[in-house]
């Protein structure tokens, strides 16, 4: 798979970057932001239709403009047909909100894509994902994190990768630290916490 070169398509271990970017497109105008965590053990995280529906969605709401109104319906009308089973072709669905998705995309200066965790997905909803986003407007960059799949790997030969264990480990770290805190988990010593998470770690490490 090759890829158009004023797509910068980035494969980084870094999930905690999305906060960033963030906070620098909040006073850019017409900038925008897409993200999207995948996770294995949730269908709907999982789901292309879902992944690209968001997408679309997160774009109208950082736009809010008159114009992207009919956008939103159009997105809408295709949630709804694709929750309903109205509709077999779920290709046909799909290609429709890709389309979308596109002409939402040119109302934009600067648009950053980010998938965390994209090989949480099947390999042939990955492969198809990254095929389409290469395909965008040159005004798009996409950002992926993953682990070192093969195939992910060799559908962005071409481009920067990065693999960072020791950054890795970090992020994960931080995440079980923060849900140990969101769960307010307080009956255990932290002592006993910090062994548990350094266990988590270790283990996820290997996945």
């Amino acid at each position: 798979m090759s890829c158009p070169p004023n797509i910068r398509n980035v494969l980084i271990c870094r999930s905690s970057i999305i906060a960033k970017l963030e906070a620098e497109l909040k006073s850019s105008e017409r900038c925008g932001l897409c993200h999207f965590y995948c996770d294995a053990n949730n269908s709907v995280k999982r789901d292309p239709i879902i992944i690209i529906g968001t997408f679309c969605r997160q774009l109208l709401e950082q736009a809010q403009l008159d114009t992207f109104v009919d956008y939103m319906e159009r997105v809408e009308e295709l949630r709804k047909r694709y929750n309903s089973s109205q509709t077999t072709d779920v290709p046909a669905l799909l290609n429709d909100l890709y389309l979308i998705f596109e002409k939402i995309i040119h109302d934009f200066t600067d648009v950053k894509i980010i998938i965390d965790g994209l090989d949480e997905c099947e390999r042939g909803i990955r492969c198809d994902l990254l095929n389409k986003l290469q395909h965008l407007s040159p005004c798009v960059s996409v950002l992926v994190s993953s682990r070192p799949e093969d195939d992910i790997s060799k559908a962005c030969e071409d481009k920067l990768q990065v693999w960072n264990e020791e950054e890795v480990r970090h992020d994960i770290a931080l995440y079980i630290h923060q849900r140990f805190q969101s769960e307010n988990i307080c009956a255990f010593s932290e002592e006993f916490q910090k062994k548990v998470e350094k266990k988590l770690v270790d283990e996820n490490q290997g996945m």
